[in-house]
C-alpha cells in the first residue's frame, strides 16, 4: 500500500512539472551563452512533455524501457567503438547524461 502511493506521488503532475523544472534550470544556456532551443520548447509544451515523461516511468516500471548506462568519460553525446567477440567493431552512439527525463529525450 505504501508503495503504490509513493509510486503515486512520484508520477503525480506537480512532481514531474518539478522534475522538468528542475533540469531545464541546469541546461537554459549553452556554452556560448545562448538559449538552449530545446529547454524553450519543454517549457513551451510542457503538458505533453509530463505525458511523455510519466509514460517512461511507466514503461521502465513495466519493463518496456531501459535507461542507457552513462558514459565514462562525461562528454554527454559519445560515440563509443566496441570490439565484438569475433573481431568485427560496433559503433554506438548515447547519451552520456543520467538523469530520466534527460535520457528520454536523447533516446528519442
Amino acid at each position: 500500500m505504501k508503495r503504490v502511493r509513493v509510486y503515486k506521488e512520484i508520477i503525480s503532475d506537480e512532481n514531474l512539472r518539478l522534475a522538468i523544472r528542475e533540469v531545464n534550470a541546469g541546461h537554459r544556456r549553452n556554452g556560448n551563452h545562448s538559449l538552449n532551443k530545446k529547454v524553450i520548447e519543454i517549457e513551451n509544451n510542457m503538458d505533453e512533455y509530463v505525458e511523455k515523461l510519466r509514460a517512461f516511468i511507466q514503461g521502465l516500471v513495466d519493463g518496456d524501457e531501459h535507461m542507457h548506462p552513462p558514459s565514462s568519460d562525461g562528454a554527454g553525446i559519445a560515440t563509443r567503438t566496441a570490439v565484438k567477440a569475433n573481431g568485427e567493431t560496433s559503433t554506438s552512439r548515447f547519451c552520456g547524461r543520467t538523469n530520466m527525463f534527460t535520457m528520454l529525450l536523447c533516446s528519442r
